[in-house]
């Protein structure tokens, strides 16, 4: 299986907003604090993805050539030298086959060797326990929980 994140500006801007769909649906919205975003929120986000130097970069996560799912940096700090990070994979037949821990392991080398960060922060819905699960076991370190959410760090 050829797993592969590719640049969200790499792809026709059609193929860009048509991801508002994916993030949107209800499998996918369930495990996010904000359950729905609307156009112009998405497209902000967007427009986000082409400032320099950029504050969110994200990334389609294709498998053999097929877009699967999304994982993205925001809030970028540079200074600080670190980021939030998050995933989400609309296929739901790609689940529980390791693709969500390999494109968690290439965004942390992309965040360590071409961002140039030292640290990558997460949060993640406290009944997410596979997410969870994933993110002690390549690292991630709980610092807080605020209600249902709780926050990760992982020093690369």
């Amino acid at each position: 299986m050829n797993i592969q994140l590719i640049n969200f500006l790499e792809r026709e801007e059609s193929r860009q907003v048509e991801t508002l769909s994916w993030r949107n649906a209800p499998h996918v919205a369930r495990y996010f604090q904000i359950q729905a975003i609307d156009l112009a929120t998405h497209l902000n986000w967007l427009q986000k993805l082409k400032e320099t130097p950029p504050r969110t970069v994200a990334f389609f996560i294709e498998v053999n050539q097929d877009a699967v799912g999304v994982t993205y940096f925001h809030s970028i700090d540079y200074e600080k030298r670190c980021t939030d990070w998050g995933i989400y994979l609309h296929d739901e037949n790609t689940r529980g086959k390791g693709i969500g821990k390999e494109a968690l392991r290439l965004s942390l080398h992309y965040a360590k060797t071409t961002l140039q960060l030292q640290r990558v922060y997460l949060e993640v819905l406290s009944d997410n326990l596979v997410a969870k699960h994933l993110y002690e076991q390549v690292g991630f370190r709980l610092l807080e929980q605020k209600g249902s959410v709780l926050r990760y760090q992982k020093d690369l």
